[in-house]
């Protein structure tokens, strides 16, 4: 059960801490290099994206949450740019004549079951021109098992206060984020909403194994923000193949 109705709302400030313009620099330097079409996946807020767009790419982003895709709609126009916006679940990924297929911040953790990461691989091999990339990243296992794991987290803001508490079952291999929003309304006034988030921790070699399986010839798992090789130890990868 993964709704996004309240986390969309103060998505952007809970993420203030995120270098965008540095994320988004490392995910063109992983472009090919006739690169001019792009696909996002599970494009949130449109950080990324219009950042992309900036740039001078041809830019289509999906998600499957109206919410989200409505605050990045609002957020193109303010700044003037036009990338395209659909509302799709990227298992069911669907947009042939890419360049590259991006997913950025976690949303491969999203896919909690083995058949739905398989989907997803599948969906972008397909709308792939032959050369094209896939590029994405992870929180690894380690990250998902022992830093989110059982603990308890919260950001108290100007607006918002969101509670944070997590559970992590062994056998399925994920994390079940239980969220508490309290969000002001005016003066001393807030108001309450409750979420919950599942995402599953995955090793690079089940990765790196669905790739191929999906038809993936070059594969590589790298320490985010680099091109050194990662290991499991690190908590976020990224990963790039091509068709």
């Amino acid at each position: 059960m993964d709704s996004y109705t309240a986390l969309s709302e103060v998505y952007d400030k809970l993420m203030y801490d995120v270098d965008y313009d540095s994320w988004a620099s490392y995910v063109i330097s992983l472009l090919p290099e006739e690169c001019k079409r792009i696909a996002e996946t599970a494009c949130g807020t449109g950080s990324i994206t219009l950042r992309l767009a900036a740039e001078g790419y041809s830019v289509t982003a999906s998600d499957k949450s109206p919410e989200m895709l409505d605050i990045a709609s609002k957020n193109a126009r303010k700044y003037g740019l036009k990338p395209r916006f659909i509302c799709q679940d990227m298992v069911k990924l669907s947009l042939p004549f890419q360049h590259a297929i991006i997913c950025c911040c976690d949303g491969v953790n999203y896919l909690t079951k083995d058949e739905d990461m398989l989907s997803f691989f599948k969906g972008a091999y397909s709308s792939l021109k032959e050369g094209g990339r896939l590029l994405f990243d992870i929180s690894s296992y380690h990250k998902i098992s022992e830093v989110l794991k059982d603990n308890f987290f919260y950001d108290d803001e100007e607006d918002v206060t969101v509670f944070w508490q997590n559970s992590f079952d062994e056998c399925s291999k994920c994390v079940t984020m239980s969220l508490t929003f309290f969000k002001r309304l005016n003066g001393n006034n807030y108001f309450r909403e409750d979420e919950e988030h599942i995402q599953r921790g995955y090793k690079i070699d089940e990765i790196l194994g669905a790739l191929k399986s999906a038809g993936f010839s070059q594969c590589r798992s790298v320490r985010f923000l680099t091109l050194d090789d990662a290991t499991d130890s690190d908590e976020r990868i990224q990963f790039i193949a091509q068709k």
